[in-house]
């Protein structure tokens, strides 16, 4: 249990400014949990996704992160017309919430708010799967999570959005010249 480290951690918002950055979380967690421990929260302020993990809520949260990410590829094939079969990955477990929300997300009228709707999906399961270990590591794993998505909103703005723009025209550009090449 890690009463003091949890009872010490600053509230984060989704919109709001952050009280500490990934960077800071990480270092107060790293001389309070084992290495197997500060591994997968390094995995989970990633944002990485691997099934390899024992621990109750990190197997939880790799398992709906893919089904929320095949949930997408779904929804982006159909758009396009595209055979869905090879972006598709095998997860355990289904949580027809996911489902719900992806579709919900897929009906915004604008990308930021498809965006919005699915980090939310994702804030809320990792709230979710804290279940009963709410001074344990299930803990400091939502807030890893949670830490990763309010600094990924924290640092959108216009000026980061053209950047990213340009950088996937530029990015597509290339692809089609190598292609035509």
């Amino acid at each position: 249990m890690f009463y003091a480290l949890i009872s010490s951690l600053p509230h984060i918002e989704l919109d709001k400014e952050l009280p500490l950055t990934m960077e800071k979380f990480r270092d107060l967690c790293a001389n309070q949990i084992s290495k197997k421990q500060l591994c997968l929260l390094d995995a989970l302020l990633n944002g990485e996704v691997s099934c390899a993990s024992t621990h109750s809520f990190a197997n939880r949260w790799f398992h709906a992160e893919i089904q929320l990410k095949n949930a997408v590829a779904r929804q982006r094939a159909q758009t396009r017309g595209v055979d869905v079969k090879p972006f598709l990955h095998s997860h355990d477990y289904f949580i027809g919430f996911i489902e719900t929300r992806v579709q919900e997300a897929f009906s915004a009228e604008d990308p930021s708010e498809l965006e919005r709707i699915l980090d939310q999906t994702r804030w809320e399961l990792a709230e979710d799967f804290i279940g009963k270990d709410a001074y344990g590591f299930a803990k400091l794993s939502a807030y890893a999570v949670q830490l990763r998505i309010a600094t990924r909103w924290n640092r959108m703005n216009d000026a980061t959005g053209r950047l990213n723009l340009e950088k996937t025209i530029s990015q597509n550009t290339e692809s089609e010249a190598a292609a035509v090449s």
